[in-house]
């Protein structure tokens, strides 16, 4: 007997050493993807003389509306600015996706970023492992006053991309292209990055993980090695609630009605509360068997 409670002994042990080295490992990799987006440094592009650079800086990714809110700004030749630093003349500048928009700096003023809307199509419901495809078309012209109808002067253009959006990574298939007068264009693809994931799936895991304690728990109160209070079902009514909250609270806040949802929120809240209404039975039971 000693020597079968040295061997489970053992085996507990290895099970805690395993589970600590997981949680580290998982902590060491969360913490260092999730700053690697974080140092990033933005360089102001150097336009040549007679042309612009148009810069996209998006800041926010809102995966239910399917679109990156994004900061479009241009950096004008020496030709393009005057002494103090104003535009000569109007540049307009299109973007075009599945929704088109321009927008226009008026001569005399210093171009500062505007707010344009990117599309990027995908699927939250797929979170964590959600991806989002963008593929938009810029050019850039001199507006002429009354001359709307005709086909604008084009102004050489470089278009860059700077992707610093906490929580998120970006894998461009084409950044744009040298300095040329044709539309340019910008695609790739948005996804999660690996900090969110893995918190993600830690929280998961601890879902189902707490599903299966509470069910070893009611086992054994109804084969009576524990014995059943009202504390444990209010117990278990608390832990409903706290995995409302937990749920609310991943990174990223993803709808309800998401495929984790499906694979396993739904399904663990369904067998704790089906625990509760065995605990309730159980004393209603013994109650009345008890003198």
């Amino acid at each position: 007997m000693p020597q079968v409670r040295a061997g489970v002994r053992g085996w507990w042990i290895l099970g805690a050493a395993v589970l600590i080295l997981c949680l580290g490992s998982a902590y060491v990799w969360s913490v260092a993807t999730y700053r690697s987006g974080l140092e990033k440094v933005f360089a102001p592009p150097a336009p040549r003389a007679d042309g612009v650079v148009v810069q996209l800086v998006p800041f926010s990714v809102d995966a239910a509306q399917q679109f990156v809110a994004t900061e479009l700004t241009i950096y004008p030749g020496s030709d393009l600015l005057t002494a103090e630093g104003r535009l000569t003349r109007d540049i307009a500048v299109d973007v075009v996706g599945l929704a088109a928009r321009t927008v226009t700096f008026a001569k005399g003023t210093v171009p500062s970023p505007v707010t344009v809307d990117l599309p990027a199509l995908g699927l939250v419901q797929q979170y964590p492992f959600d991806t989002y495809v963008y593929d938009v078309q810029v050019r850039t012209f001199h507006e002429l006053p009354g001359r709307s109808n005709l086909n604008p002067p084009p102004v050489p253009m470089t278009l860059a991309v700077f992707f610093k959006v906490p929580g998120w990574n970006s894998t461009p298939e084409d950044e744009g292209a040298p300095s040329a007068t044709g539309p340019h264009a910008v695609a790739g693809m948005i996804s999660r990055d690996g900090a969110t994931r893995t918190i993600a799936i830690i929280f998961i895991a601890l879902m189902i993980m707490f599903a299966a304690l509470s069910v070893t728990a009611v086992v054994a109160g109804v084969r009576r090695r524990l014995e059943f209070t009202v504390g444990t079902a209010a117990w278990l009514t608390g832990a409903v609630f706290a995995l409302v909250s937990l749920r609310n609270g991943l990174p990223g806040n993803p709808p309800i009605g998401s495929w984790m949802d499906i694979l396993a929120y739904f399904w663990v809240i369904a067998v704790i509360m089906l625990m509760i209404g065995v605990v309730v039975v159980v004393l209603v039971v013994r109650g009345n068997e008890e003198p």
